[in-house]
């Protein structure tokens, strides 16, 4: 019934979208369903913290399909730019950006819509003010406050501890000019000292109470039945605070305020005499915005063999991308995601680092090992097949760890992709020049026993990195081989190329 309700909402919030932009016609009979990227660019996002993710959204026939989450760090760089969906073009709507919870147990949209913005052409400008949004952009906002105390009629506590959103002129009456807001955001009212910023109350209504009234450090008295807070115990005075009233997610992701800033005073003053009004400047300027825009995706099945007979591979990372990003490079020292790769067969970093690329079409980490050739350990073969997309023009690289070595690994930088039928690549093996070639057990990963020709003497004993690390790092050049001085023996050797990656072009 959740998921049900949620997609009720969605539906109903996108019905004005999709009549301002037009009923979707249907699509002519020859239109095929096709792969589509879709590359985003933000200014005013935050970093949502742990629990919460952003998650891109494009109505298809009137329907919401998900392109991918993505959060934002500190210095508002996301962790995902370019995302991957199928459509027809002539069914392609709106583009909305939510907040979503991680994990999130519903597939369907929530109600806390960032950004949207209508496909011009191949571009959309994402806003707060897109119907499918906010729906206003802020610029009309206005208010102002007052300080005083209502909560303590003894006047024994300074007026200058109190703050209250109202105008006494009005009887008193409102002194806040915000539109109404959609399901799923709320307003939120701020001051911010020494110790930083303190919420007076979250509200829908500003001419009602906010949601705790006169607040925590109120005193015995009742307070007026508008935004504010008085702080009477323990006392703080208020002048040279900042007043703010942001827009906030509901739910909320933080308890602290959201990006969204409509109305700011950025000094409290004393100005002599209890409600007097300070009026709030407007801050709509600064409000999140973005872009979203679709280029044609060729779709490719790509398939990669182990071809050693002593050397299982670790989980390639794989991406597509534009011709000036390299994976690694034979005569220049190894990238540290590269490094990550080599020694332990970590691809984390490096699916990050590519996943924030503008530059980057697609990354696919696949998560599983390659055992060696005709061998098979539980479910892991030494073969795997898998689907990416790319931009016209771009390039394919990758990288696996050769496991039962200390830093050697195989892969593939800027391989053309084929603009029809396939294209066939063998992978030589390379040493990553980071660490010192022991062969030794302690400074191999242990998987090498679970997934080479025999088990290593010691295993499972760890994988030490620092204290066998080659100082200074050389050049990536060719692996030179297994001498069998440590732990390793011939067994692990290989002949020839390490892997054959096979890649076909699925659909024009």
């Amino acid at each position: 019934m959740k998921k049900l309700r949620r997609l009720l909402l969605f539906s109903v919030v996108l019905l004005g979208v999709v009549l301002a932009a037009g009923t979707a016609a249907a699509a002519p009979a020859h239109e095929p369903v096709r792969p589509w990227l879709v590359n985003l660019a933000f200014n005013g996002l935050e970093n949502l913290g742990d629990g919460w993710v952003y998650e891109g959204w494009v109505i298809v026939n009137g329907q919401p399909v998900s392109t991918g989450t993505f959060t934002i760090d500190e210095n508002g760089t996301p962790s995902q730019t370019t995302f991957a969906f199928t459509a027809r073009r002539s069914q392609i709507g709106p583009f909305v950006l939510t907040i979503e919870p991680s994990p999130d147990p519903d597939p369907a949209p929530s109600a806390t819509h960032v950004l949207a913005g209508n496909f011009n052409g191949r571009t959309a400008h994402l806003t707060v003010a897109h119907p499918a949004a906010l729906g206003h952009d802020f610029s009309s906002a206005a208010g102002s406050f007052i300080l005083a105390v209502p909560s303590d009629s003894s006047g024994s506590t300074p007026y200058t501890n109190g703050i209250w959103y109202l105008d006494p002129a009005a009887g008193p009456g409102p002194s806040l000019n915000l539109p109404t807001l959609p399901v799923g955001w709320a307003y939120e009212g701020w001051v911010v000292g020494p110790g930083g910023p303190v919420s007076t109350g979250v509200f829908t209504d500003v001419a009602a109470a906010d949601s705790d009234g006169g607040g925590p450090a109120a005193g015995p008295d009742p307070t007026p039945p508008f935004p504010g807070q008085d702080f009477v115990n323990p006392p703080t005075d208020l002048t040279g605070y900042a007043a703010v009233i942001s827009i906030e997610p509901s739910p909320d992701n933080s308890p602290a305020p959201f990006t969204f800033k409509p109305l700011v005073d950025s000094n409290i003053e004393d100005l002599g005499a209890p409600g007097l009004s300070q009026a709030l400047a407007n801050n709509a300027g600064s409000l999140a915005a973005g872009t979203a825009t679709l280029t044609k995706a060729l779709r490719y099945e790509v398939t990669i063999e182990n071809l050693a007979e002593g050397q299982p591979l670790s989980p390639p990372v794989v991406a597509t991308h534009k011709n000036n990003i390299s994976f690694f490079r034979g005569g220049h020292l190894a990238s540290p995601q590269l490094e990550a790769i080599a020694e332990d067969g970590d691809g984390s970093s490096a699916a990050a680092l590519l996943s924030g690329l503008s530059q980057t079409s697609a990354v696919v980490a696949l998560g599983v090992p390659l055992t060696p050739q005709g061998t098979q350990v539980g479910n892991f073969t030494d073969t795997v097949t898998f689907e990416i997309v790319a931009r016209p023009g771009d390039r394919l690289s990758l990288a696996t760890m050769l496991i039962c070595t200390n830093d050697g690994f195989t892969g593939l930088d800027r391989g053309h992709l084929p603009y029809h039928g396939s294209q066939t690549f063998y992978l030589n093996a390379y040493d990553a020049g980071t660490e010192d070639n022991t062969e030794l057990s302690s400074d191999i990963v242990d998987p090498c026993s679970a997934l080479g020709p025999h088990p290593l003497n010691g295993d499972p004993n760890g994988n030490e990195d620092t204290a066998v690390d080659t100082t200074p790092h050389l050049a990536v050049q060719p692996h030179p081989g297994i001498t069998g001085s440590g732990d390793l023996t011939a067994a692990h050797s290989w002949q020839g190329p390490i892997a054959r990656v096979t890649v076909t072009l699925m659909d024009n």
